[in-house]
């Protein structure tokens, strides 16, 4: 096709209705290249670009197969150091356990739409590499929760400082997503510390672990997604990703934040001396982050509240849990009650089904 010279058609609907006549119809099938980013009602044609980088393998571990490079686009995000043109690459493909000596760890396999991002932020500087946002390791329980400190597993390989990625047991809760605390490598293992106590957990139960936490519903659901359903809006400093532009369909944003993170006590009467000094950590943290946004319903998340002997009065307390999207619009989610007859603390745990 000839390269085109920039042209708006301000009524798209009347372009597709003259579609019929043949030289129409197969000029429409062979524009490639359609600027998204206007206000409803207007379509810009613009000269085809190529992609900046190769695209995004992950010759390591061999943990995606069926790839298909589905679409990319890019922005400028304004907020860490200097900030940096950020190449966003989506990558649909079926998530397969590490290659480790030869050989798959399990054969569990789920469907992901991937987020690639290039350069990253590794928390001081632009890395020219690509990074995988919703990363996975599908591996195994080699040793099950301590029966000391209760929040130690042992799992199957060693992928490096996991520390802050989430993981789920897909063999007994697909939805409770438990935050890494430290990893440590054991041999050709890896020993983990988690924020939550796992009583049922087992040896040989696949875990899940996850970079940018998404559930695995949600990626399987955007996986399923028409290439030409995929869009991408580029919001302040910011990258969002619709899936299928369905009401309630999920979509993506890519985003740098600066976090907080307060891992305090663990909910554990013991703890493990190798993380003692650091019962209440305080860490601040700047990266790069992928985060599902769409309709929120209170019957996604689920409120508890343990308690221990503590410093409160006895009494009813109440707690509640918000969300912020958008930067701006404050939703809660979720809502607990808690009567307590004696001093004590509490342990609130906001988790998604």
């Amino acid at each position: 096709m000839p390269n085109l010279i920039p042209t708006k058609f301000l009524d798209f609907k009347g372009l597709e209705r003259n579609s019929n006549q043949p030289d129409r119809k197969s000029n429409l099938r062979n524009v490639k290249n359609l600027d998204t980013h206007q206000k409803p009602g207007t379509l810009t044609l613009r000269e085809g670009y190529d992609l900046r980088y190769s695209a995004p393998t992950d010759p390591t571990y061999l943990r995606m197969e069926n790839a298909e490079y589905v679409s990319f686009d890019n922005f400028f995000e304004r907020i860490a150091g200097t900030g940096t043109e950020v190449t966003v690459q989506v990558v649909k493909s079926e998530i397969v356990a590490p290659t480790v000596n030869g050989a798959k760890l399990n054969t569990y396999k789920f469907r992901a739409a991937n987020i690639f991002v290039r350069p990253h932020w590794n928390g001081s500087y632009w890395l020219d590499a690509w990074q995988w946002m919703n990363e996975a390791f599908i591996t195994n329980v080699t040793v099950a929760p301590d029966a000391t400190y209760k929040n130690k597993i042992q799992f199957e390989g060693y992928f490096d400082d996991l520390s802050q990625w989430t993981i789920l047991n897909v063999s007994k809760d697909s939805k409770l997503p438990v935050m890494i605390i430290r990893t440590d490598q054991n041999g050709s293992n890896t020993d983990c510390w988690t924020s939550y106590y796992n009583s049922d957990w087992e040896v040989d139960d696949v875990l899940v672990i996850m970079r940018n936490y998404i559930p695995l519903a949600y990626q399987i659901q955007n996986y399923d997604v028409l290439r030409k359903e995929i869009s991408f809006h580029r919001v302040f400093s910011k990258m969002r990703i619709g899936f299928g532009g369905k009401e309630g369909r999920l979509g993506y944003g890519v985003e740098f934040i600066r976090r907080t993170f307060n891992l305090a006590d663990y909910a554990f009467t013991n703890v493990d001396p190798v993380l003692v000094g650091n019962e209440i950590v305080p860490a601040a943290k700047g990266d790069l982050v992928l985060e599902p946004y769409t309709a929120i319903n209170d019957n996604d998340y689920v409120f508890s509240v343990d308690t221990d002997t503590g410093l409160f009065p006895a009494g009813t307390y109440y707690f509640r849990a918000t969300v912020v999207l958008n930067g701006t619009d404050e939703l809660m989610v979720a809502e607990q009650e808690v009567v307590v007859a004696s001093l004590s603390k509490f342990r609130p745990s906001l988790k998604i089904r």
